[in-house]
Parts: structure tokens; C-alpha cells; sequence
């Protein structure tokens, strides 16, 4: 992620800031996370 505004970091639990830098799938549940690059 290249930016994370507040709204998604009280939506998802996390400061904004440590959104910043992460693939996308650290926010996706584990089910569909293993199969969420493939999509």
C-alpha cells in the first residue's frame, strides 16, 4: 500500500502509518487471503 488514510485504519484495526509499505492481502481474512494474489 502507498497510502492508508484513517477511515481504513479503524476499519481494519491498524494505525495508517503501518498499512503504509504492506501488500494488500495482510487485509484480507486467511481463507480467501491464500488465493487473493491469483485474483
Amino acid at each position: 500500500m502507498v497510502s492508508a488514510n484513517e477511515l481504513a485504519g479503524q476499519l481494519f484495526g491498524y494505525a495508517p502509518a503501518a498499512l503504509l509499505g504492506q501488500a494488500v492481502e495482510v487485509l484480507v481474512p486467511d481463507a480467501t487471503g491464500r488465493h487473493h494474489e491469483q485474483l
